[in-house]
């Protein structure tokens, strides 16, 4: 078999279908900073602020509010709502039809590296959780303004992985359960 040959790595792009080739895209439907810096100074809403210093601004705002998350307070913005870090307790249970659920999300990386190493797991598909009883995400509360159904807010990966580190740090930093 060709797959013996390959290492990890290259087992794991197959797997994931992944190529060499850079996909090179845009998002043409999201409002950077850039942009709201033009329409801010097309439209003369503040005083002339150069595009590097907006841009320094709102990453420093941007910088503190994460912190502010990840030491496990909520962000209360007017208008907006409130903005904390939920983490909730992952179950296992057995259905009334003798059925394993899990809450647990699946490993990739582990499970891959098991595929790779057993030809017979591989097969059956076997599969490895995390073994963290607790899951975290970005709550927000939405406040009041119009249009809330057109809103949404999704943290960005950096966000999520900080978010996961500090928990490893202090498991009782986070809220439990509702706001």
């Amino acid at each position: 078999m060709e797959e013996s040959n390959l290492s990890f790595d290259e087992y794991r792009n197959r797997l994931l279908k992944r190529n060499s080739k850079t996909k090179n895209f845009r998002i043409k439907n999201s409002w950077g900073s850039k942009y709201i810096h033009r329409s801010v100074d097309k439209n003369h809403i503040l005083k002339k602020v150069s595009e590097c210093d907006f841009l320094h601004i709102v990453r420093t705002i941007n910088n503190y509010l994460v912190d502010e998350l990840l030491e496990g307070k909520a962000i209360t913005i007017p208008y907006l709502g409130i903005f904390y870090v939920n983490n909730r307790e992952l179950r296992t249970f057995v259905t009334k039809d003798n059925r394993i659920v899990t809450q647990k999300p699946v490993d990739w990386y582990s499970t891959h590296k098991l595929w790779y190493t057993d030809e017979e797991a591989r097969k059956e598909k076997t599969i490895i959780r995390f073994t963290d009883n607790y899951g975290y995400n970005v709550v927000w509360i939405k406040g009041k303004f119009k249009n809330k159904v057109f809103f949404k807010f999704t943290p960005v990966r950096a966000l999520k992985l900080r978010i996961i580190e500090q928990a490893k740090n202090n498991k009782d930093l986070f809220i439990y359960g509702k706001y």
